[in-house]
């Protein structure tokens, strides 16, 4: 039996997301910077704030941007993964891997640096 998430199926509502499409990930409250990244050549690299991996379990707003002329800004809260290398993105019926919605919605890899 296969399960499928919806997040899964759908992605992040935004139909693509193209070369120099901007991620921001920001603590929950919103005061503190985590990490920032821009897509390029189907890789989104994120610089991460102090370390080379998101702090794990921590609680996260993200906001995306794609660039003009059709500008969409999506925001989305979730929470890191222990290990700190994917966020749980809560979509309401459940969270869903940030990586892996990437990888198979967009065919874009996530690095960090």
């Amino acid at each position: 039996m296969v399960f499928i998430t919806l997040a899964t199926l759908i992605g992040l509502g935004v139909p693509s997301l193209p070369d120099g499409t901007q991620i921001l990930i920001t603590s929950k409250e919103g005061a503190t910077s985590i990490a920032r990244g821009e897509i390029q050549d189907f890789t989104l690299n994120l610089k991460i704030n102090n370390k080379n991996m998101l702090p794990g379990g921590t609680e996260v707003k993200m906001l995306i941007v794609t660039p003009q002329p059709n500008q969409i800004k999506k925001g989305f809260e979730g929470i890191t993964t222990n290990d700190g290398k994917d966020i749980l993105l809560d979509f309401g019926t459940g969270r869903n891997s940030f990586r892996k919605i990437l990888s198979e919605n967009y065919k874009i890899r996530l690095k960090f640096e």
